[in-house]
C-alpha cells in the first residue's frame, strides 16, 4: 500500500504536502515533485522549499505564489523534466 498523501494549501501561497519520495527538480518557477500518488508539478511564482523531510512521512512545505498543480499517472517518468530545467539554468 502506498503512503498516505495529503496537501493543504492557504491562500495559494503556502503548501504543506506529506508523502513525497523525492523532489526531481524545482526552481522559482516549478517543483516536480515524486509522491505516493504520482508526479506531481507545481508551477507558480517565488517557488520556495522551506521545508523538507523525506524520511519523516515525506513532508515538504512551499511558500510562493502558486498558479497550478498537476497530477501525473504513477507510472509517467520525470527523467526528462529535470534535464529541461538545468537547460534552463545553462543558458
Amino acid at each position: 500500500m502506498a503512503a498516505e498523501h495529503s496537501l493543504t494549501m492557504n491562500n495559494r501561497q503556502f503548501l504543506l504536502l506529506s508523502g513525497v519520495n523525492q523532489v526531481g527538480s524545482f526552481d522559482v518557477s516549478e517543483i516536480v515533485l515524486e509522491t505516493s500518488q504520482g508526479p506531481l508539478i507545481l508551477k507558480g511564482e517565488g517557488l520556495h522549499i522551506t521545508r523538507l523531510n523525506l524520511e519523516d512521512g515525506g513532508k515538504v512545505s512551499i511558500q510562493g505564489k502558486i498558479n497550478s498543480m498537476e497530477y501525473r499517472p504513477p507510472n509517467h517518468s520525470m527523467k526528462n523534466r529535470g534535464r529541461n530545467v538545468l537547460g534552463r539554468l545553462l543558458k
